[in-house]
């Protein structure tokens, strides 16, 4: 049984996890840049373009395989059966993924005209996800299915079979063009895209447990994994143009080039994250809170605020200057959220909260109102 390694974790895993959600912030960033007041200023080429390419060819997929990585350093999951481990996890990732549905619907029907109600709450309910919020759902699936299968299957072969099944099955189901199907309410194309999502983050996920497992049994020094970092950045740096990513739509361009890209670039942010920048406390912070960023930076208007602001600021000459100066308003923006939802609106994200403040008084109250019945 692995030991849990506390340390190690807070060393790396939020420090990579906070270098992932700033590449999420910066590649969304630069797909609202492309729409906004910036055309009429700057001459922007194929900036932002490449920014979306570079940050989507291994961002969400390094969150799952950080999953992975987690579930092998905390093993309490080993000691609790499935269904006790699906109910902790959906407490976990259903809870937001259901408060932040409801949030956006109200805040883009006031603040938008010609919104789909009907379709984002029937998205919501068959775990299509509003926007950004597929990725819990793919995320919940993918953990619950990863530790189906390690307590299940007790022959190593077994296992190995059942996850190249699943490989074979995103490879078929990624055929499939889902984005003319998006506009419509429900269909089984969506249904399927939830499915392929979820399985290939379980991939991702075993990725990411058993890479480790190997790791671990080999003695690499600091100054290797720095090396083998900068040599797996370079690669990745050469190799990363892959057409264009969009994980929520299942498009991934090339299959075989998306694999070795992200898998170039998750791992060389992991070496970097054990390394030199293992003692970075605002990328810890942003990597222990990146659910909160994550929630939070794209449908609440934040990123076109911070347009706005950024030009009343300072308007700079260079497109790349003005993107990076926008970016650092909108992480400092995120900061304050982060400070703000844990100390006041904690309710929003933990269940646990939600279960003291809400669920247990609730309970209470149903107490007193039956004996003053009975």
């Amino acid at each position: 049984m692995n030991k849990v390694v506390k340390n190690e974790r807070i060393k790396f895993l939020d420090v990579a996890k906070g270098i992932a959600i700033i590449a999420v912030v910066l590649g969304h960033t630069a797909g609202v840049c492309e729409s906004s007041i910036f055309n009429n200023m700057y001459i922007m080429g194929n900036i932002n373009k490449n920014i979306i390419i570079f940050t989507s060819s291994f961002h969400m997929p390094m969150f799952f395989i950080l999953s992975g990585i987690a579930l092998f350093y905390n093993n309490t999951w080993q000691n609790i059966s499935i269904k006790e481990f699906f109910i902790k996890k959906s407490k976990k990732i259903l809870y937001p993924y259901v408060i932040f549905s409801i949030l956006i619907i109200l805040f883009q029907s006031i603040m938008f005209s010609g919104v789909d109600i009907l379709k984002d709450i029937i998205d919501t309910v068959i775990l299509n996800g509003i926007s950004i919020l597929w990725f819990l759902i793919a995320l919940l699936i993918g953990e619950v299915l990863f530790v189906t299968i390690i307590k299940l299957c007790k022959n190593k072969l077994t296992k190995i079979i059942i996850f190249i099944l699943f490989i074979i099955t995103n490879l078929f189901l990624y055929k499939i063009n889902y984005i003319p199907y998006y506009d419509k309410y429900i269909n089984i194309f969506k249904i399927l895209n939830v499915l392929n999502r979820g399985i290939a983050a379980s991939v991702f996920i075993s990725i990411g447990y058993y890479s480790t497992k190997i790791l671990k049994k080999m003695k690499i020094t600091k100054i290797m994994q720095f090396t083998l970092g900068l040599l797996t950045f370079i690669l990745y740096l050469y190799f990363y143009k892959n057409n264009g990513v969009d994980f929520r739509m299942s498009v991934i361009g090339n299959p075989i080039w998306y694999s070795i890209n992200l898998s170039l670039g998750t791992f060389s942010f992991i070496m970097f994250s054990k390394t030199i920048l293992e003692k970075c406390k605002f990328l810890a912070f942003l990597g222990k809170n990146s659910l909160i960023i994550y929630l939070t930076h794209l449908n609440f208007l934040i990123i076109n605020h911070s347009i706005n602001l950024s030009l009343k600021i300072f308007a700079f000459k260079s497109y790349i200057i003005q993107f990076i100066f926008l970016s650092s308003i909108i992480i400092a923006i995120e900061s304050l959220l982060i400070l703000i939802i844990n100390k006041y609106l904690k309710i929003l994200i933990d269940y646990n909260k939600f279960d003291k403040l809400v669920v247990s008084k609730i309970k209470v109250w149903l107490k007193k109102y039956d004996r003053k019945i009975f």
